[in-house]
């Protein structure tokens, strides 16, 4: 037999190992550049610390999980449900990333429609009681069927 074919500790070869600490290292990479990218903007923005805590509360999950597999508490056929837990953080990290660096601006414009049944007078003398959906919806409906039975 090879060396590559040759299984190290739990009837994993050679390769599936080496791909494993590849692949852990990639991921621990990621996270630290997602906690590090939280930090930089946490300064802006606080609510980033809550991704911080959410990154590593899944980093301590799955580094459980890697060291029970280690020991031996996990059994060898869970090596792809590892894996799939690896992959999982590594697509959380990169979503992050993302929240934290591409943030759309707000603008004070909006596109929102407004209801002219709705809005305050311009004095504020008086309170406006707004619509509810169904009477906006008959109101609406009747206005542009021009039907003078819908009014009240």
């Amino acid at each position: 037999m090879s060396e590559e074919i040759d299984p190290l500790f739990h009837e994993i070869s050679r390769k599936k190992v080496i791909f494993a600490r590849v692949f852990t290292a990639i991921t621990a990479i990621l996270v630290i550049l997602a906690i590090i990218f939280c930090f930089i903007q946490a300064s802006k923005n606080r609510s980033l610390y809550l991704c911080v805590v959410n990154i590593i509360l899944s980093s301590i999950v799955t580094t459980v999980l890697a060291w029970w597999y280690h020991n031996g508490v996990l059994q060898a056929n869970t090596y792809y449900f590892l894996i799939f837990v690896g992959v999982c953080l590594i697509f959380q990290s990169i979503v992050i990333d993302i929240f934290v660096w591409h943030r759309i601006p707000m603008s004070s414009e909006t596109n929102a429609i407004v209801n002219p049944h709705t809005l305050a007078p311009a004095n504020h003398s008086t309170t406006v009681k707004p619509l509810s959906v169904h009477s906006w919806v008959v109101s609406t409906w009747c206005n542009s069927n021009s039907i003078k039975l819908c009014e009240n």
